[in-house]
């Protein structure tokens, strides 16, 4: 509302996406875009990424939802490889950029509708938070009825990829750290895989330290190293999005040697 010119450019985004003249009857604001509601149920909303308006004037459908083109009841008659070629199709309309940064995660289902997810990777290092694109497909009528765009914060070029603490010193830091914080010896745990990841712009090696005595405060604590420079972080015994990490990512991780790079 403090910009009428942004808010006329994200109304006649979604209704072009939408091709329709329907006036929208509000706006959220959804990971950091635009939710343009155009019914109070929330059921039909088109998603824009206002950012790019500051220095192009234009603004971008990232995403979109529309819940009547779920199905009511029914037996499944869609496959998850056919869900996840219709998720494809919706892919291939990304701007070449996002696509290359992109890669195939997994097709998990919930609610009738299977969920078709890629992940963002900068040279191979998995980049966390809502930087993603995910694809709903209903299991019964095979209809697409939502996909989701994340935001990427940073620019490639912007973005640490190359780390100048290895895995050694990343745990004899993360060792150490805990030491001192918790004052008991702690170990890696062996169900959890040390790997690099990228928060932000910032690298940093998700490690899981225990103690070895089960029930107790600190048989589990994750630990985040920074693989350039700052300070150890603890995430606590448990934490949802080191604990959901895509496996192929995770199982296919080769740690790299660290380096002087930028």
């Amino acid at each position: 509302d403090d910009d009428p010119r942004l808010k006329a450019a994200v109304i006649r985004a979604a209704q072009q996406f939408l091709r329709t003249r329907e006036r929208p009857v509000g706006f959220d604001s959804v990971n950091g875009k635009i939710a343009v509601n155009f019914d109070p149920q929330r059921t039909r909303v088109v998603l824009i990424d206002y950012h790019p308006y500051g220095t192009t004037g234009r603004v971008l459908v990232s995403g979109f939802k529309d819940d009547t083109r779920k199905s009511r009841a029914g037996a499944r008659r869609v496959t998850a490889e056919a869900a996840r070629r219709r998720a494809e199709a919706i892919f291939r309309r990304l701007p070449r950029g996002k696509q290359r940064e992109l890669v195939f995660d997994a097709v998990t289902e919930f609610a009738g509708v299977y969920h078709v997810r890629w992940v963002r990777q900068v040279h191979g290092i998995l980049v966390m938070g809502n930087e993603d694109f995910t694809v709903g497909i209903d299991q019964v009528n095979g209809a697409v009825v939502y996909w989701d765009l994340g935001i990427f914060d940073f620019p490639v070029a912007m973005i640490e990829a190359t780390p100048r603490v290895g895995l050694a010193e990343a745990k004899r830091l993360a060792h150490e750290a805990a030491a001192g914080e918790f004052g008991e010896a702690m170990r890696l745990a062996e169900a959890f895989r040390p790997v690099l990841l990228i928060y932000g712009r910032e690298l940093r090696w998700a490690l899981r330290l225990t103690n070895g005595k089960p029930g107790t405060p600190n048989a589990s604590q994750y630990v985040l190293v920074p693989a350039r420079e700052g300070e150890v972080l603890f995430r606590g015994p448990a934490d949802p999005e080191l604990e959901a990490l895509p496996r192929a990512y995770v199982e296919g991780f080769v740690a790299p040697k660290p380096g002087s790079g930028s």
